[in-house]
């Protein structure tokens, strides 16, 4: 095991992606908790670094316009969500000890490469998660997304200040443009 762990990217990039992706749900379940098992016994350092390749690999397969994919990207989406929920997920309503730093890692790693598919991958697994837990189970779950959007909310700029920069400057040019037309049309009238 640790000599497969060693060289887990070699092992996802070269064979298991195309698994993810098989077209058969029951193929990519059971290929998403064989590799979970893997992925939990990846060193702390190593693996938000692998996340951060699986999205940029997600996110280069999702680019190829005009060519065809290597896999279908839904189904590569959703045999990622497979694999990430298995990572986190405890026995009945409860999370993986180690739950917190894999979601959290996945969060930061989403934030440094946010597509359509990565956003796809993270909805469906908090939706898993939202699933599989329960009140008693659930506080530090939604405390990590609590904190993550916290700190999203805390790097985007004042959108109070953008909007009401831009309704004053947009009603300016309105009210300019209305009054021209004021004074054209009761210019016609006159006529």
């Amino acid at each position: 095991r640790k000599l497969i762990v060693a060289n887990i990217e070699k092992l996802f990039f070269d064979y298991y992606y195309k698994i993810l992706a098989h077209p058969k749900e029951f193929i990519r379940q059971f290929s998403a908790e064989s590799f979970a098992f893997l992925l939990r016994n990846v060193k702390n350092e190593k693996i938000e670094s692998f996340i951060g390749s699986i999205f940029e690999f997600q996110e280069q397969l999702g680019s190829m316009e005009g060519e065809k994919p290597a896999v279908n990207l839904l189904w590569f989406s959703d045999g990622l969500v497979n694999v990430f929920f298995e990572v986190v997920k405890g026995l009945e309503y409860s999370f993986h000890s180690r739950m917190s730093y894999y979601f959290s890692a996945l969060l930061r790693q989403f934030e440094k490469h946010s597509s359509a598919w990565s956003f796809s991958v993270l909805f469906g697994l908090v939706k898993k998660m939202c699933y599989h837990t329960d009140r008693n189970n659930s506080e530090e779950f939604y405390s990590i997304i609590m904190k993550f959007l916290s700190h999203l909310l805390q790097k985007a700029p004042d959108t109070n200040e953008i909007q009401s920069e831009e309704l004053s400057g947009g009603m300016t040019k309105k009210r300019k443009r209305n009054s021209g037309n004021t004074e054209q049309t009761l210019g016609n009238i006159e006529k």
